[in-house]
């Protein structure tokens, strides 16, 4: 672990970044990283994070110094010899980000997702951790590196989002060490977790209730429903807006597998799709996504009644044999 230390000190222009459809896992560790970085003595101007798309409110409180950024044509122009992945299973979820992938680039990987192909030259991957937080935290302890506030905040933002509160069987007892490192840091982890988590905006009940509006339960226990681009736009959302809604879909009773679509761009779909008891990453991936067992997605532009279609076929091949 100690070659990706050396990494970032021998770096002069280093890229973090993390996958499209950011979330606070993987805008958390971006942030916390930088900090660990500051601290370790590299100037923030050698520092940038640069994301496919915009951060979410939600989670922009975490940005103390302003420094997440949606990449622009103009950044196309900076070349880093150094390029940080964080909580991404393959090369192509990081969007254009990967334009800054060239064969000069030193490229170094944090994550927590199934992954099939060998991304970097340097590596923290584990598979079973709760986050991709919890692999950054093995690191910073392994290096002995100190935590302060912002990175705190962010790191623990990052767990309770990919933990649901520590509501998921993800969660283990270094999960939970990992919580009490953080939480002797002192904080208010209440006003994180309503922010992160239960705080909704105006727009996204809107949406909500028109996604509540399409819900389908089929008798094998498939849960769908969408949202259309014109949604967004009637009530005056953003496309961000809609990121909460898969997790209250989730709640829905006597539901096996839940599958949200929601229109990101005309006739192309991004597919959300949550389980309590299947494998929808081996789902997603059928369709060029990924993610975790019991959490995935993907994007397709097959029309809707179509991926519900294969899903529901998917699905009941899985019902035919073992849950996960």
């Amino acid at each position: 672990m100690d070659l990706i230390r050396k990494q970032f000190r021998a770096a002069k222009k280093i890229l973090i970044t993390t996958h499209v459809g950011p979330d606070a896992d993987g805008v958390g560790c971006a942030i916390a990283l930088q900090e660990l970085l500051i601290d370790m003595g590299i100037s923030v101007s050698c520092i940038e994070i640069l994301l496919h798309d915009e951060i979410p409110e939600n989670i922009r409180f975490l940005d103390k110094r302003m420094s997440v950024k949606k990449v622009v044509n103009s950044d196309f122009e900076k070349f880093f010899d150094t390029v940080v992945i964080l909580d991404v299973g393959t090369l192509d979820r990081i969007g254009n980000i990967a334009k800054f992938v060239t064969p000069k680039t030193t490229l170094i990987h944090f994550d927590h997702h199934i992954s099939r192909e060998k991304l970097t030259h340097f590596a923290m991957i584990t598979e079973d951790a709760s986050s991709t937080a919890e692999v950054l935290y093995n690191w910073i302890r392994l290096c002995k590196l100190s935590v302060n506030q912002i990175a705190c905040e962010a790191l623990y933002a990052a767990l309770i989002h990919d933990t649901g509160n520590f509501l998921y069987n993800n969660v283990t007892v270094e999960t939970l060490q990992f919580a009490q490192f953080l939480k002797n840091l002192h904080f208010d982890a209440e006003n994180i977790s309503r922010r992160v988590l239960y705080n909704k905006s105006f727009a996204t009940l809107k949406l909500l209730g028109i996604a509540l509006s399409r819900l389908k339960l089929s008798s094998d226990g498939l849960a769908s429903t969408y949202l259309m681009l014109k949604d967004i736009e009637e009530v005056k959302a953003h496309y961000n807006d809609t990121d909460p809604i898969i997790e209250v879909l989730n709640n829905l009773e006597n539901a096996k597998i839940i599958l949200f679509l929601k229109e990101k761009e005309p006739n192309v779909f991004k597919a959300s799709i949550r389980t309590k008891e299947y494998d929808v990453e081996s789902i997603s991936r059928d369709f060029g996504g990924g993610g975790h067992i019991k959490a995935a997605g993907f994007t397709t532009s097959k029309p809707i009644y179509e991926v519900v279609s294969i899903v529901s076929e998917k699905f009941k091949e899985q019902l035919r044999g073992k849950r996960v």
